[in-house]
């Protein structure tokens, strides 16, 4: 079963649709359950996320601010306006397992329901004694997007220590992918060098695993955000 990234299956905003942003902010992957609830109206949108609470603090307004069912979209286009776009690495996941019923109840409980980064990042996994093998598709509208923006200046990521540095990117899968993740992440960053744009390997994750973790302190990423988004 392929699952598909939510921005491509709901249509969310592009970066091209947005006035002038200067930062790019890199995440990894948000999946759409066809089977599901409603879907999310952009990038880091689960009220676990401390992404957009961050802004929040930072502007001055209330941490839910950006998540009012009616007019949470437009304030975060307001505030993204010359400042800063998201796109996530993946596009697509393709999960293969023989047996349909294991793996539907996979999807399920790991991907649609308990989601966490750490699940979508291994080739391979065992549900009840079967083999869950994972291929990912990257999003190529990344690379157009710096190969072809006359604004973006600086690129963020928020994947942590997954991109520590050039030589150090996780995972490193040729598992029938068309590129692997640390062939494709040192594309983006070889763009970045060309055209000027600096690449930022410091990382906070604004997840609510990290901040529980204390992997991630909330003041840091509020200077963090603050300083690169242009808040």
């Amino acid at each position: 079963m392929i699952v598909q990234h939510q921005a491509l299956a709901l249509d969310w905003l592009t970066a091209n649709d947005l006035n002038n942003p200067t930062s790019l902010v890199l995440g990894s992957f948000n999946p759409f359950n066809p089977n599901g609830q409603a879907g999310l109206d952009y990038y880091y949108g689960r009220t676990t996320n401390q992404f957009w609470k961050s802004i929040a603090r930072i502007i001055g307004q209330p941490e839910l601010y950006f998540f009012n069912q009616q007019h949470g979209l437009n304030r975060k286009i307001e505030v993204m306006t010359a400042r800063f776009c998201c796109l996530d690495v993946i596009d697509s996941i393709d999960f293969e397992c023989y047996n349909e019923e294991i793996l539907t109840d996979y999807l399920n409980r790991k991907i649609f329901g308990e989601f966490a980064d750490q699940t979508i990042w291994t080739t391979s996994t065992n549900r009840s004694g079967e083999t869950i093998n994972l291929k990912r598709s990257y999003n190529n509208s990344i690379l157009e997007l710096l190969r072809e923006s006359q604004s973006i200046r600086k690129v963020i990521h928020t994947m942590g220590s997954r991109i520590e540095s050039f030589n150090n990117i996780k995972p490193v899968e040729l598992n029938g992918d068309p590129i692997g993740f640390k062939q494709y992440v040192r594309e983006i960053i070889s763009i970045c060098e060309e055209r000027g744009i600096e690449f930022s390997f410091y990382s906070l994750s604004p997840s609510q695993y990290a901040v529980n973790t204390g992997a991630t302190q909330i003041a840091d990423l509020d200077n963090w955000l603050r300083n690169n988004l242009n808040l």
